[in-house]
């Protein structure tokens, strides 16, 4: 069974409006600093540039389980994973923060979920059996010192 996750568009959305905030603090600070009206809508022009791309364009999430296979695209880059060879753990916070790290006993990797949405995020958690009714149970060994 194939499962696919995208950005949400009530996250972009937030991420935009905060970009337009960013924008007009920049706006206002480089008109306190500079005369010249050119120099200040240009400055705001740039920031508005770099904030659509690096905030919104390069950290887009598409996510694909394809039974025990992973893909997950963070902008340009693309991560794969067999999940029989990697442990996952996820990472919440109030914030609307959301991140899956992937460890396999050497390297450890990490995933920005954050644009999937909560919704989204705890589906994945659960189709991945980081929680619900997939979890795997915590076994416990236990020795007793003679």
């Amino acid at each position: 069974m194939i499962k696919e996750y995208r950005s949400s568009v009530l996250s972009v959305i937030k991420t935009a409006v905060l970009g337009i905030f960013f924008l007009g603090l920049v706006y206002y600070g480089t008109s306190i600093f500079l005369e010249n009206p050119l120099w200040v809508y240009g400055l705001t022009a740039g920031a508005g540039l770099f904030y659509i791309y690096f905030a919104l364009i390069s950290s887009l999430v598409y996510v694909r389980l394809e039974g025990e296979e992973l893909l997950i695209r963070e902008g340009r880059k693309k991560m794969h994973f067999r999940l029989s060879e990697w442990s996952i753990t996820a990472k919440t916070s109030s914030g609307g923060e959301a991140e899956l790290e992937f460890f396999n006993g050497e390297k450890r990797l990490y995933a920005d979920c954050s644009l999937l949405g909560q919704s989204q995020f705890y589906s994945l958690m659960e189709d991945l059996g980081i929680v619900g009714d997939k979890q795997k149970p915590i076994e416990l060994e236990t020795r007793r010192r003679d």
